[in-house]
């Protein structure tokens, strides 16, 4: 939910998402003291799988942030993913994040051997970025979004502010639901 005050606007959903990300931002720095200090002892411990599941998590808060300002609006979900921010790839920021949170969400179940249309896209936008899938993908991907030489999911935030004015002008009025879905 946002609200336009005087001063600007209060984003509701934006907030939370921040609020979500802050904690887990604070945790990976930890782990990447350890990491960058120390890693044959990080490696066992499984510090960098902890970072990557840790982003995976806020990627799918901020893909909770996207559905729901997206919903707000009415939009096309392919269309508003497709607007704002772009990263120097070409690709849309947004769209970015929501594979971020969709490869966290689904690697896991996916089987290589059988044909899949929604896993190739995101395979393929990674490998735009020149992300293979054997590495640790969502530090890397988080990384290459911000520009910084460490995942920070705070980071995310102007993205996604910047997204959603770009949203608010593509689709100034708020409409019903049209081609959205839980992904």
């Amino acid at each position: 939910m946002r609200l336009k005050f005087s001063e600007g606007w209060l984003d509701y959903d934006l907030n939370l998402y921040r609020d979500i990300a802050r904690p887990i931002d604070l945790k990976i720095d930890e782990l990447f003291d350890v990491i960058e200090t120390d890693f044959s002892t990080a490696d066992i411990l499984d510090y960098p799988l902890t970072v990557e599941h840790l982003l995976g998590v806020g990627l799918a808060a901020a893909q909770v942030y996207l559905v729901a300002a997206i919903g707000e609006r009415g939009a096309p979900r392919q269309t508003a993913l497709s607007i704002g921010p772009r990263h120097p790839s070409g690709a849309a920021v947004v769209q970015l994040i929501n594979h971020g949170a969709n490869f966290w969400k689904h690697a896991d179940e996916w089987d290589y051997e059988v044909p899949d249309g929604r896993r190739d896209v995101i395979l393929r936008a990674f490998s735009d970025l020149g992300i293979t899938e054997d590495h640790y993908t969502l530090i890397e991907l988080v990384k290459r979004i911000t520009g910084a030489t460490q995942p920070r999911l705070t980071e995310l935030s102007p993205f996604l502010e910047e997204w959603r004015n770009a949203l608010d002008e593509a689709f100034p009025e708020a409409a019903g639901a049209s081609d959205r879905d839980s992904e």
